[in-house]
């Protein structure tokens, strides 16, 4: 059960397999020279509820807001790649281990009002995400990836900090047996899942969902620095030289 919007039938070619872990093509990111646009953050303009929000981020992620503040990677084109840990499958065979995404968006704390030329504000995505129970809670969105899915972190206590995958094609052909069979077991302490699904104000509903959401979300890293440090680009930003 999925409370949020379900993508549209496939009309998507086959994600691209699984490129060498490292070449002279596919640099690790350095912040210093990572293609993204960063914007200054200024801790006493926030919002109480933005501010209440960074209180609630890990350190190493508020490094990186403090440094960046989210930003647009080579304009919004996208280019940080990474590992989603969902295998590619084909009629049930696995042709590679791991699909690739790539971010295009990091999300920020931007003042209103909220312009294109800059990144998604984080607490606007929290409580839109609240409000639909789009993602589990204590889970949030904090990077945009081109085909729709989402960067996400923990801030709950037994996971505080950790990295997660999204995946908006959760259902598609090429990955919906490696889901199915995480939801079929997110569902089981649901007897009465079925119920649960066809009764809005049923008492465990927000706990079925909160569940099966969770079962979509793929761990990436146990903190932000390690995820970013597995991150490559498939593009080096204008102007610097390999």
């Amino acid at each position: 059960m999925h409370d949020g919007p379900l993508p549209p039938p496939s009309t998507l070619p086959a994600p691209p397999g699984r490129p060498p872990l490292a070449t002279a093509e596919l640099p690790m990111p350095d912040l210093e020279r990572l293609p993204i646009t960063p914007h200054s953050l200024d801790l006493g303009s926030l919002s109480a509820a933005q501010t209440e929000l960074w209180a609630s981020l890990p350190p190493s992620y508020q490094r990186f807001l403090r440094q960046r503040n989210g930003g647009l990677v080579n304009g919004g084109e996208g280019g940080l790649c990474f590992y989603t840990g969902i295998p590619y499958c084909e009629d049930g065979i696995a042709l590679c281990e791991s699909q690739i995404d790539e971010v295009e968006e990091f999300l920020g704390f931007t003042p209103p009002p909220r312009l294109t030329c800059l990144p998604g504000d984080l607490e606007a995505a929290k409580y839109a995400h609240d409000e639909e129970g789009f993602l589990p809670f204590g889970i949030l969105a904090i990077a945009n990836c081109c085909g729709g899915s989402l960067v996400c972190i923990s801030i709950l206590p037994d996971d505080f900090g950790a990295i997660y995958f999204w995946d908006y094609y959760w259902d598609y052909p090429w990955s919906e047996d490696f889901f199915a069979q995480r939801i079929a077991a997110a569902e089981q302490p649901f007897s009465d899942i079925e119920e649960i699904r066809d009764d809005p104000s049923h008492p465990r509903r927000r706990a079925a969902a909160d569940a099966i959401n969770r079962s979509i979300l793929v761990r990436l890293a146990g903190d932000f620095d390690t995820w970013i440090a597995s991150c490559w680009c498939a593009a080096l930003p204008r102007g610097v030289k390999q």
